[in-house]
């Protein structure tokens, strides 16, 4: 390991093995394999399976520094490059394991690397917790394992990790190429979940993804604690079926808020089914839903219902990191290019508890002076056609952002569709009549909200960036949850006001 990284990266976890005996001392890990290893070794390699050739060529799309090699008796040659009988016979020491075998063979390959001074193992593959008493005995093997050697081992059943920071990755899917790093740590007990992370384009920037598998060893708080550590992860997203060690994590929670650094979840098990199923998947304890999210909610936990909701909730919270504001008391104001859409957010917002205070008298006026022929002034408010885009939306912006009504100001407009030249020069006009207005008046926070989902076009993604590194781009109109929206209780942590 660098100086460089230690400087970046504790390089320990406060971890117990979850399912050790309650009196068994904490083992200190060194997490620094996991996130940042020199070489890897893939045991079990096999031109039969997608993994080592996933795996590599992932580091390659990274550009990383990171050496890959393979390891089956089977094999002198694999994919183009050497393969070893053992890990005995590599050219070097690795710092970590990856088991590319049927997971049931787990337990030799995690000794086999013990044996070798080995620090890290990793252990992915499906259905191995509900795979019956061979699956059992197996994790029982692996972790006494690793206990016994100080392993850190993540998984079973996992994907693996991704540490953009460092340009590293024991991933076993494919690491999308628009995958942009930020400052946002993605964590999931569901491989699925890691997936929809990773493939999430352009929505959220992150630092890392770590798939948690079944948490034999490293459990969710491990990875949280070295996030939270971490100077370049900002906030942390977390898809969480149970709580191996639920006073840690609130511990964790608390030490997040002492940071400014939030944290956002979506928590499954809000039915008896779920969770048994979260019990069967990954072996934690579901937990009593009104209990857990009491607290969470106490613990200052952002709760989300569901993954698009997390996802837009990360990108609030890091356009207000990036832009130094905050959400103050969260009276809004949103401007709109439909009627039809003013009416629909005017319908949404009682729901999920966004405040839209009623323009101002004095800002009517002002309005009403620049744009005579308006009929309806209200908020949310729909301009269009009072005159051409940019001097309707000025005035209708510095308005409203020169009332003191408002603490964040929301325009309305839909992505246009594959970049047609007309649509973005439209609402490229619109976007910068909103960033005019507020970029003088730092009490307040511009936000661009687009009704459906999807991608936004490069131009538009480009003026926002404009103002202060970038103002919140959020899609879809938010359900009756809409956790994280200007003036949620839920979303009081977003604001830095």
């Amino acid at each position: 390991m660098t100086a460089n990284a230690e400087a970046r990266h504790p390089p320990t976890a406060d971890t117990q093995a979850p399912d050790a005996p309650v009196h068994e001392a904490a083992r200190t890990i060194d997490l620094t394999p996991v996130f940042d290893p020199e070489s890897i070794a893939i045991v079990g390699a096999s031109a039969r399976s997608w993994i080592a050739g996933t795996v590599r060529d992932n580091l390659r799309l990274m550009d990383s520094d990171t050496r890959c090699h393979f390891v089956n008796p089977k094999y002198d040659e694999l994919l183009g490059q050497p393969c070893f009988p053992s890990l005995e016979a590599l050219p070097e020491r690795p710092d970590i394991a990856l088991v590319a075998l049927n997971p049931l063979r787990a337990a030799d390959v995690t000794q086999a690397a013990a044996d070798a001074g080995i620090p890290a193992v990793v252990i992915p593959g499906g259905g191995v917790v509900e795979g019956g008493d061979a699956a059992a005995a197996m994790q029982a093997d692996v972790a006494a394992i690793a206990r016994r050697h100080g392993l850190a081992l993540v998984g079973p059943n996992c994907m693996g990790v991704i540490d953009l920071t460092v340009n590293k990755a024991t991933y076993i899917g494919d690491v999308s190429p628009y995958l942009p790093r930020g400052g946002v740590a993605g964590i999931a007990q569901s491989g699925s979940v890691t997936d929809a992370f990773v493939q999430s384009g352009s929505r959220v920037g992150f630092s890392r993804i770590i798939s948690c598998g079944s948490e034999v060893v490293l459990d969710v708080c491990d990875y949280l604690a070295y996030c939270l550590d971490d100077p370049e992860t900002t906030s942390v997203i977390l898809f969480l079926e149970g709580f191996r060690r639920p006073e840690r994590f609130l511990a964790l929670a608390d030490r997040a808020l002492e940071l400014s650094k939030p944290i956002m979840v979506v928590k499954v098990g809000q039915t008896e089914q779920a969770r048994a199923a979260a019990i069967a998947h990954s072996g934690s304890l579901a937990g009593e839903a009104r209990a857990t999210d009491a607290a969470l909610d106490a613990a200052g936990v952002i709760r989300c219902a569901d993954l698009d909701e997390l996802l837009e909730t990360a990108e609030l919270v890091e356009g207000i990191r990036r832009t130094g504001r905050g959400i103050g008391r969260g009276r809004t104001g949103v401007v709109t290019v439909s009627t039809g859409e003013a009416s629909l957010i005017a319908d949404l917002a009682p729901a999920v508890g966004l405040d839209l205070p009623p323009i101002p008298d004095a800002a009517r006026e002002q309005i009403l002076e620049q744009l005579p022929t308006m009929g309806f002034i209200a908020n949310p408010l729909d301009p269009w056609g009072a005159a051409d885009a940019t001097t309707a939306y000025g005035a209708v912006f510095e308005a409203m952002a020169a009332s003191g009504a408002y603490d964040v100001l929301v325009q309305v407009h839909d992505f246009p569709y594959k970049s047609m030249a007309a649509e973005v020069a439209t609402a490229d006009e619109v976007t910068r009549a909103l960033l005019d207005a507020t970029r003088d008046r730092p009490h307040l926070l511009p936000v661009y909200v687009s009704l459906t989902s999807g991608d936004p076009p490069p131009e538009t993604k480009a003026v926002l960036d404009e103002q202060g590194g970038g103002a919140p781009l959020l899609r879809g109109a938010p359900g009756p949850r809409g956790a994280g929206v200007p003036g949620d209780r839920r979303g009081a942590r977003c604001g830095s006001g």
